[in-house]
């Protein structure tokens, strides 16, 4: 027997359409922003919760460079290789290293933006000084790693910063001697009290053009996106954080987060007791926004391509290493090292083709509907039955048959059947009639005498079934018809069959 053929006589690509999709702007990277990841984040790094590291679980129980803390390291490092980042871990003296990660832009490769935050700290938990800021350049890492971007991306974490600001010192210095193209960087140091509930931040800024247009962009991400936030400029701003480091060697630079110098400080700052509980979770999350939204504006989102699909398959539908088998809509990204390149979404409609047969006495019946059919002789290489186009195929003599099923631009084959032909005499059931025919709904099939083993079918004119049955013994039948038209009622018993027509008014 020749394996069954399944075939598409044409992938139907109906519509096909590609798109820049605008909304990948710095509005929806803000919306990405979730306050409970950063929580999340925050509770692990200060010590509240415990987490993973190198497939462990641990508690990180304090940042203090003198005491050690590659611990927090490790978990820095490893989150942001999580995100599909190239890591650094820059050992630049006995018990001080910073971690760096680079996200490549596709534009300008060689122009840097720089987000970091100092992880170090003074005593144990220091969840606002500065879990807060770590925290808040790993969600910037989460959300834009996701993204092509015009400009290259570092996202770093100081080490010594309490000591001195010796870690971003020595990469601020390095990149000067190397002259690495740093066009602004953007400091995160505490952002997680307002012990007044006033809603206002610093921002550190001095006279220079390149800082003060760093403040303007932090300005325009506040006003245009509408962070509930009030901002309290301080020019010349502090050199006591580690965009100072930046400063000095005569790159762009900016320091943003809580009122620390403008009138609220933390009152549990630099001690044990600075914990998670203080914060105002509201305020952090919009500091966060603030600080990601302001990354996304100046390193430039490259808006993704879109390509969109309508097309059909037969019976399923093979996609990148995946079938489908339902209809639906589907959308895949297609990811480089950098981020999205382009979104594929397809309106996927499958076509399901039914190869069953049903066998009667003489007769094969095919259970698809509404379609076109084409009865095949096995016997002889599948050769098409002249005039053998009907769901029903009453067999002219005894053998194999198939029948190839045309629903719409699928073709289905199904198995060959074997058939031993009756003849007609010892196949018929006599004695059966319909009435009243025609009738106005209710008819009765009635066999004059009782039968045995009883089954029957009513089929429109069309070939769909509208009822059915079996009874293990009956005289008669009632058939209820609801639509007008033409009816075949097929009645079976012992081996016998008949075919009878009844028409509804």
């Amino acid at each position: 027997m020749r394996a069954l053929r399944k075939s598409l006589l044409g992938m139907v690509f109906f519509t096909s359409i590609q798109m820049l999709l605008v909304g990948q702007t710095t509005q929806e990277v803000i919306n990405q922003v979730n306050q409970d990841s950063l929580i999340h984040t925050v509770s692990q790094f200060s010590g509240e919760d415990s987490c993973i590291v190198n497939g462990t679980q641990v508690l990180i129980k304090h940042r203090v460079s003198s005491r050690g803390n590659n611990l927090a390291a490790d978990y820095l490092a490893e989150r942001l290789r999580g995100y599909g980042l190239s890591v650094e871990e820059l050992n630049y003296r006995p018990g001080g290293r910073n971690i760096v990660a680079t996200q490549i832009g596709k534009t300008f490769p060689d122009s840097i933006y720089l987000i970091g935050a100092h992880y170090d700290a003074v005593a144990d938990f220091c969840a606002d000084d500065n879990a807060s800021g770590s925290g808040a350049v790993l969600e910037a890492a989460r959300i834009l790693s996701q993204y092509c971007v015009d400009y290259t991306i570092k996202y770093a974490f100081w080490d010594e910063e309490e000591r001195g600001l010796i870690g971003s010192d020595y990469y601020a210095d390095t990149a000067k001697a190397y002259q690495l193209p740093i066009l602004g960087a953007i400091n995160l140091d505490m952002m997680g009290y307002d012990g007044n509930g006033d809603k206002i931040f610093d921002i550190h800024t001095n006279n220079l053009p390149a800082n003060l247009q760093l403040k303007d962009t932090v300005l325009f991400i506040l006003d245009s996106f509408k962070i509930n936030l009030v901002p309290q400029i301080l020019n010349p701003g502090t050199n006591r954080s580690d965009h100072a480091s930046f400063w000095r060697n005569g790159y762009p630079a900016i320091l943003f987060g809580e009122s620390v110098l403008g009138g609220d400080p933390n009152p549990e700052y630099h001690k044990s007791t600075d914990r998670l509980a203080l914060f105002d979770t509201s305020y952090y999350f919009k500091l966060a926004q603030l600080g990601i939204g302001t990354l996304a504006q100046l390193s430039g989102i490259i808006p993704a391509t879109e390509v969109r699909d309508t097309l059909v398959a037969c019976d399923s539908f093979y996609y990148s290493n995946a079938w489908y088998v339902e209809s639906g809509i589907y959308v895949d990204s297609l990811k480089t090292s950098q981020g999205y390149d382009s979104i594929y979404t397809f309106d996927l409609s499958i076509i399901n083709t039914n190869d069953s047969v049903e066998q009667s006495v003489n007769s094969l019946r095919s259970y698809q509907f509404g379609a076109q059919y084409q009865w095949l002789d096995c016997d002889m290489n599948y050769v098409p039955i002249s005039g053998a186009t009907t769901q029903l195929f009453e067999v002219p003599s005894s053998g194999n048959y198939a029948v190839e099923v045309t629903n719409g631009r699928c073709v289905d084959t199904s198995k060959c059947f074997n058939v031993q032909y009756v003849g007609v005499e010892s196949l018929k059931l006599s004695g059966v009639s319909v009435y009243p025919n025609p009738t106005d709904g209710l008819a009765k099939v009635d066999f004059g005498r009782m039968l045995n083993n009883v089954r029957y079918a009513v089929y429109s004119s069309t070939g769909s079934m509208v009822e059915n049955g079996k009874l293990d013994q009956a005289k008669y039948i009632p058939i209820q018809l609801h639509v007008k038209g033409m009816y075949y009622i097929m009645v079976s018993s012992e081996n016998k069959v008949v075919w009878l027509k009844v028409i509804k008014n």
